[in-house]
């Protein structure tokens, strides 16, 4: 079942307004935050992609999330733009594009980074 196929929907009252970044995320990217620093690494934070839908009902949620990343994480480069897709793109969940658009959501992501990647 997919969203790509029709198989799956979206449900349009869903979305990630009553979500907060989890107290394990947050010491996971202090962890990471520590190690980036320790050794004088170039980390990057991207959001992984997302359905359309979703996004467009959660902007408490992402304002949460952009505001909490940016002002806790000092020395990892946060992109806060966030890439959603269309549910012919979707693939098994929310979260998951569809296999016959990993090429396309990879360029995205690349495009995206690609100026930061060789710093």
């Amino acid at each position: 079942k997919k969203y790509s196929n029709n198989l799956k929907s979206f449900n349009s009252k869903f979305s990630l307004n009553n979500k907060v970044l989890s107290s394990d995320k947050i010491e996971e990217l202090e962890m990471l935050e520590g190690f980036c620093k320790e050794y004088s690494l170039n980390c990057i934070f991207l959001n992984g992609p997302i359905h359309k839908k979703l996004i467009k009902n959660s902007n408490i949620f992402v304002n949460h999330l952009r505001k909490d990343i940016k002002t806790k994480f000092k020395n990892i480069k946060y992109y806060d733009e966030i890439l959603f897709y269309p549910n012919h793109k979707m693939g098994d969940s929310l979260d998951h594009i569809d296999t016959k658009f990993k090429n396309e959501s990879t360029a995205d992501y690349f495009n995206l980074i690609k100026n930061d990647l060789l710093r």
